[in-house]
């Protein structure tokens, strides 16, 4: 497969369908940070979330509500789950953020579109905040998360896909 074509295939595919596992490979019990707390240990579960907002949850992993029986302007390209599991937040190809549980709302851009779309949402690590990814690579930042830097001005080949907090 053409390197183009891989990469749009894996965008469509990230755009339908996005999994997100609470628990870690090693198994059930895992333990995972709690946001403002102290850590709290949870039993495996995971969301999916479609591009019309409706989110699918598997497991130990409750649903908080979604935006599934809403009108959208665009597309959901990205979810994030709360350090402890309680919450999660959506985000549209535009920037439109929604919370859900115990996920804090910092902000979007949702009113100010860009030629280039949104393609993930990576919540800081305290849970009040988050960044939003473009597939130019320009990074917004929200709340507590700090703006550490974009891809911008860089040239580069390929579109992003995502974004994984370090």
């Amino acid at each position: 497969m053409h390197t183009a074509s891989r990469a749009h295939a894996v965008g469509i595919v990230f755009l339908l369908c996005l999994v997100f596992t609470l628990a870690s490979a090693t198994g059930i019990g895992a333990t995972t940070p709690g946001g403002v707390g102290k850590p709290r240990t949870i039993s495996p579960g995971n969301w999916m979330v479609g591009s019309d907002g409706g989110v699918f949850s598997f497991g130990s992993a409750h649903s908080y509500g979604s935006m599934g029986d809403k009108p959208l302007n665009y597309p959901i390209v990205g979810m994030a789950a709360t350090a402890d599991g309680g919450g999660y937040w959506m985000v549209g190809l535009e920037a439109g953020v929604f919370s859900f549980g115990d996920a804090h709302y910092s902000g979007s851009r949702g009113d100010h579109f860009l030629n280039v779309g949104f393609v993930g949402i990576a919540p800081s690590p305290n849970g009040l905040g988050y960044w939003l990814p473009t597939m130019a690579g320009g990074l917004f930042a929200y709340g507590t998360a700090p703006f550490l830097g974009s891809c911008i001005p860089q040239a580069i080949n390929a579109r992003i896909v995502g974004i994984v907090v370090s």
